[in-house]
């Protein structure tokens, strides 16, 4: 499906969601009124800023949920300096509707920030948004970030960043794992907890 009417080929992503009933809603073109039926599942997102171990978890989860696993660092070398950072995360979100119309549960990973996801008009396509981030303490960060040789004022947001989510994430219905204190396998075995209870 992914967002072309099949009656005129529209490619307007903000069409209407209308009904919805057993992980399928329908969509309405705005150009020929068109009304078509897609998969519309909830999608699964591990956030935080570099460094606090989404790619690592990433590896262990792989192949042991449920949702598949889709890191957007995989085709971050072909789009840096050539997509603005909105047209990444609309590119990352469809590529996750391209797995839901497949069937298949989506868990995105990825440096979103706070804000981009409610932003993204790609996101009227998931069901729900269940939202999960990493975070660490602040020392831990910045010495992974600096063995990256990120600049400092790269460093300096990627901490504000990290505090958001770490101080106002609870706040905004996202489950938090401080990943300073635990082992890797202890991270992943978090984060598939949170997988698991958010599909009951």
């Amino acid at each position: 499906m992914l967002h072309f009417c099949p009656g005129c080929r529209n490619s307007d992503i903000e069409k209407r969601i209308l009904d919805s009933e057993d992980g399928h809603a329908t969509a309405e073109c705005p150009e020929c009124g068109e009304r078509f039926q897609f998969r519309y599942l909830p999608l699964y997102s591990l956030e935080g800023a570099p460094g606090v171990g989404k790619s690592t978890t990433a590896g262990l989860l792989d192949g042991e949920i449920c949702p598949t696993v889709y890191e957007g660092d995989l085709h971050i070398d072909l789009t840096n300096g050539n997509l603005s950072w909105e047209a990444i995360c609309d590119l990352d979100f469809r590529v996750c509707m391209t797995l839901h119309a497949a069937g298949r549960r989506a868990l995105f990973v990825g440096g979103v920030h706070p804000h981009d996801i409610d932003d993204s008009p790609e996101t009227r396509y998931f069901a729900t948004i269940e939202r999960c981030a990493l975070v660490c303490d602040d020392a831990d960060l910045e010495e992974r970030l600096r063995e990256r040789a990120m600049a400092q004022g790269d460093i300096d947001f990627m901490l504000d960043v990290n505090r958001w989510y770490r101080d106002e994430g609870t706040d905004h219905g996202i489950e938090v794992v401080n990943t300073s204190d635990l082992a890797p396998n202890e991270v992943a075995r978090e984060v598939r907890g949170w997988v698991e209870n958010s599909e009951q």
